[in-house]
């Protein structure tokens, strides 16, 4: 039976002093600049490890920005939201169509009023600054050079008083051609389809769906057997692209798709049978 594990590394809370009038400079600058510098600093410290570079998606920067913004307006910092969801969760819950492990690193700032600085200090420093510390720390560095993933999105939040940073890693499996649904009729089917993101082929790929018993048992392969839940056939329509079509039919409750390498599959949305 596949893990259904999120992925995510816990951080330390990295708090720096930095003056109120900084804030003009928020008002005056787009933050998304900022966001693709940090992308473009993640980069270079790939580059000093022989690394290759992260490609910068749009759509975990959404989920990244989202989540900034969510911490500012609640005021918490961890990488559990009070709703209990973790990065992975926020992720499909954003973007249910994106099927990727996913990674977070987050980085606060505090602005101290009247605490007087070099006038270099700005919102080109803070992101500079907020880079250096998290890489001085294991976890966050461990993320910044992992080879697994091959994506980055970056998203900041900021008020008077303080800056949230999240920097949202993804090893991008596939997308989907629109979000399954979150209900559906029981006893019934559908047909998902997509294309390949990750290196791989779809030789290799692989689709797992859950069952609401998990002790429900399939056959598959020669000899095997899933509990749980059953692989899908995925059909190949062009090297890349795909479809595969889904059976609702073991009963009321959550059924959960699963995609990627059979040995590394990587949870995907939910979708409800009453």
């Amino acid at each position: 039976m596949p893990s259904l594990s999120r992925q995510g590394l816990a951080a330390t809370v990295i708090l720096l002093l930095l003056p109120a009038s900084i804030w003009a400079e928020f008002q005056a600058k787009d933050l998304a600049a900022s966001e693709r510098t940090m992308g473009a600093l993640v980069n270079v410290e790939r580059g000093h490890t022989g690394l290759a570079p992260l490609e910068y998606d749009d759509l975990l920067a959404g989920v990244a920005r989202a989540y900034s913004q969510d911490m500012l307006k609640r005021q918490f910092f961890s990488h559990t939201n009070p709703d209990k969801e973790g990065p992975g969760d926020r992720a499909v819950r954003i973007h249910p169509e994106l099927i990727a492990r996913i990674g977070e690193n987050l980085h606060h700032v505090m602005i101290t009023p009247g605490f007087e600085l070099s006038e270099k200090m700005g919102l080109d420093q803070i992101t500079r600054d907020g880079m250096a510390s998290l890489m001085k720390s294991p976890g966050h560095r461990a993320n910044i050079l992992s080879p697994g993933y091959t994506h980055i999105g970056i998203g900041y939040a900021a008020s008077e008083e303080e800056v949230y940073i999240t920097q949202v890693f993804g090893e991008e499996i596939c997308l989907l051609d629109s979000p399954p649904p979150k209900s559906w009729p029981r006893d019934s089917s559908l047909i998902l389809s997509g294309r390949l993101l990750a290196a791989y082929s779809l030789a290799q790929f692989a689709a797992f769906l859950t069952v609401p018993d998990p002790k429900a048992v399939y056959p598959f392969g020669k000899g095997k057997e899933s509990i749980g839940g059953q692989f899908l056939k995925v059909e190949t329509l062009t090297d890349r692209r795909f479809r595969i079509p889904v059976s609702l039919d073991a009963g009321a409750g959550d059924y959960q798709l699963m995609l990627g390498r059979e040995e590394k599959l990587i949870p995907g949305p939910v979708i409800r049978v009453k």
